[in-house]
Order: structure tokens, then sequence, then C-alpha cells
């Protein structure tokens, strides 16, 4: 079952990295930026953990349960989760603001420097 395969949780592993990749719509630019809409980015992210995460619950869906609810809980995390916080919030990507607030230098230490060590 796990030839060629490191651990018998292949397809867990697989599902997740395959689905963080949903969350590199907050680098959504503008449509020249070579990536879809957020929110597409988000759905077409997830479709291709799904593969991944369809086989967790193929494989164990007479085995154990724990697993099972491992893989709908990832799903429920990307879609309906991050799917709509950022239909909602942001639709057309991050807003960032061209009048931000001018960065400051941190503020000077108030205690003096230690002494240098003993020579």
């Amino acid at each position: 079952m796990t030839e060629g395969r490191r651990s018998d949780f292949f397809n867990h592993l697989k599902a997740v990295a395959e689905s963080l990749t949903a969350l590199a719509w907050i680098a959504y630019v503008g449509k020249d930026c070579g990536m879809s809409m957020p929110i597409a980015h988000v759905e077409e992210s997830w479709q291709a953990a799904e593969f991944y995460n369809n086989k967790v619950l193929v494989e164990y869906r007479n085995k154990d349960s724990n697993h099972v609810e491992w893989a709908r809980a990832l799903k429920e995390l990307y879609v309906p989760g991050l799917r709509n916080y950022v239909k909602t919030h942001y639709p057309l990507g991050p807003v960032w603001s061209a009048t931000g607030s001018a960065v400051s230098a941190p503020p000077k230490a108030s205690a003096p420097a230690p002494p240098p060590p003993p020579p």
C-alpha cells in the first residue's frame, strides 16, 4: 500500500500540501499578475487538494472515522471557510493604501546598554 511512499499518511500530507497554495490569494495584485482572481484561486487550489482528500475519504471510509472527519474538516476549512472569507472581504484581492502612514524609527531604548564582559 505504501510502496514508493514514506508514510501511511501520504494522501493526508499531499492534501494539505496542495491546499496550502490557496493561501497565496493574498499575493494577487491585478489581472496581469499571472494568478486567477482570489476567489477562483482558492477554489482552484482546493480542486487540486481534493484529489488526495478524496483518496483519504475512500481509503478510511470503513476503517477509521477519525480520518474521514479530518478530511471533511480540511474541506470545510477551504470551501466554504476561506472561499467565503475572501469573497466577503477581498473579492478583488487585498487593497493596499497608497496613502498609508509613514514608517518611523523604533523608539529609543530607555535602559543603558549592559556593561562589557570582564577582561
